[in-house]
């Protein structure tokens, strides 16, 4: 199959938001890959293709962005790739390659780069237990942060659920799944970018183990995974669920998950009573 460059057959437009810098100039010349730069708070990048005579469009990150990578059909018309990068705690600057191949009569390849400014770093506390289960754990800001959280909650573990979307789950044979409930409350500016500030989960077993995260919790077709939430508005509370595949009859014994916003960075655990 051969494979063309052509701004007839592909037209790249980008629009950002959230964080990203407004005014940037286009694409230089030919042939040269065009950057786009991002401030530390980092930021949302919407990549709008249009293209001509296509059936799909495989998009990839590298590094990986979260929720970025994948491959979904595409029509004559205009496809849009949004690209959410977190805030850059490092005191370095951080390049991405992003790519998008466009397949159909023929295929195309694009690249775009982002530079991130660098950070001043991230203070990481040392781990707080900040409850004991089986009732809910709380955390109040003392104001909302970068994203307007103003609060968030890990509720309760509830053990051997069903899959919430069957040949989605990746639950291997002789484990069941567990999944962790979560709380989000807007501030009175309502929330950009819902459940960016928590991630790295884990889920502890009683025996010292880790169980597995299902690739569920981050898939964007299910409304009330994490990686699917969207923008809300002000003071809303909506929740999220963190599935993980563990052996069947497994207890657990801890949650942990971490919390950043700008250049601090905080471990939460929940422990079983």
């Amino acid at each position: 199959m051969k494979t063309i460059r052509h701004s007839a057959v592909l037209v790249v437009v980008l629009a950002l938001t959230a964080f990203a810098v407004p005014s940037l100039a286009s694409a230089a010349g030919a042939g040269t890959i065009p950057t786009r730069h991002l401030t530390t708070s980092g930021g949302t990048i919407k990549w709008a293709v249009a293209v001509h005579n296509a059936k799909r469009c495989t998009w990839s990150s590298s590094p990986t962005v979260a929720r970025f990578d994948g491959t979904v059909t595409c029509t004559n018309g205009r496809a849009v790739r949004p690209a959410t990068f977190k805030t850059n705690t490092s005191t370095a600057a951080k390049d991405y390659t992003l790519t998008v191949v466009i397949r159909g009569v023929t295929t195309t390849v694009d690249h775009l780069q982002v530079v991130q400014a660098a950070g001043k770093g991230t203070t990481t506390r040392k781990p707080t237990t900040y409850c004991i289960g089986p009732s809910s754990c709380g955390y109040v800001l003392p104001a909302p942060d970068d994203f307007g959280l103003a609060s968030l909650e890990i509720g309760y573990v509830d053990s051997n659920v069903s899959c919430p979307d069957p040949g989605v789950c990746d639950q291997p044979a002789g484990d069941q799944l567990d999944v962790v409930i979560m709380a989000f409350t807007a501030g009175s500016s309502g929330m950009s970018e819902p459940g960016v500030e928590a991630d790295n989960f884990a889920l502890v077993l009683s025996d010292g183990s880790q169980a597995h995260q299902d690739s569920i919790t981050f898939d964007d077709s299910v409304q009330y995974a994490l990686g699917g939430l969207g923008p809300e508005g002000a003071n809303a509370t909506f929740g999220a669920e963190i599935f993980f595949d563990v052996p069947i009859g497994s207890n657990w014994s801890t949650v942990n998950f971490r919390y950043s916003s700008g250049g601090s960075s905080e471990v939460f655990v929940f422990r079983h009573p």
